[in-house]
């Protein structure tokens, strides 16, 4: 902890007020430490760099949103700098900087790197809650009530336009009576061999897991077909000449 290496470095606390350390004014101390000896850089400079990490991180995390890292408080002040006399960064935060003026410097960057990770989390949280699945591609669907009827019999089916993700990969999985279908494009295709005449039902699972928290959603629903014998069709033309030979 930076805060504690500059504490024990200004002579610890003091008889007075054990909250803060004996030389509170002293300048020499911060120059030392975080700027350095001229062949010896200070830990101003792992700072810098850890604050400029961080901040691309985050970044990265959003997706680059501009809009969203420009309330990303923590970063590095670069025009400033280049606006003062100091060389560098370090110099320019704590230079011949006192103690007393460094401690709230370092307060705010730790406070800076906390709301910055809470507004991209809550970047993340927004874009989980509004969108689980991105529906990105849409095609006429007809539901059947019933895959084979006959003669006679009112066919009905639902017809609607269903929208699917065409990203959906490695956190959906789709399952057909318990097997797993591989996703392409965010469709899979379940091909059955008919065996034996009558209906046949087949249940259908779709699981979503949410790529921040890790739960799984779980979508369920049985579906139905009819399978039949090809039927033969005789003429009665054909029927008579075989009766008259």
């Amino acid at each position: 902890d930076m805060k504690k290496e500059l504490f024990d470095a200004a002579g610890g606390p003091s008889e007075k007020d054990p909250e803060k350390p004996k030389r509170i004014k002293d300048k020499d101390v911060t120059t030392r430490l975080l700027v350095g000896l001229e062949n010896q850089p200070g830990k101003g400079f792992e700072l810098e760099q850890k604050i400029r990490d961080t901040r691309e991180a985050l970044i990265k995390l959003v997706g680059g949103d501009e809009a969203v890292a420009a309330t990303m408080p923590l970063k590095i002040d670069d025009e400033a700098v280049e606006r003062s006399d100091k060389n560098n960064w370090t110099e320019y935060n704590f230079k011949q900087m006192p103690v007393a003026a460094v401690f709230p410097l370092l307060t705010k960057f730790q406070n800076d790197a906390k709301a910055s990770a809470t507004t991209a989390l809550n970047y993340l949280l927004g874009k989980v809650a509004g969108e689980d699945i991105k529906f990105d591609a849409f095609e006429p669907v007809v539901s059947a009530s019933k895959g084979y009827v006959i003669r006679g019999e009112k066919y009905s089916a639902d017809v609607f336009l269903s929208a699917y993700s065409t990203s959906a990969g490695d956190n959906t999985k789709i399952y057909v009576n318990g097997s797993n279908l591989p996703v392409e494009n965010g469709k899979a295709t379940y091909e059955s061999t008919a065996a034996g005449i009558g209906t046949k039902k087949y249940k259908v699972r779709i699981d979503v897991e949410n790529p921040l928290t890790g739960e799984v959603k779980s979508y369920e629903k049985e579906f139905e077909y009819e399978v039949g014998e090809r039927s033969v069709t005789v003429s009665a033309r054909s029927t008579r000449r075989r009766a008259t030979r």
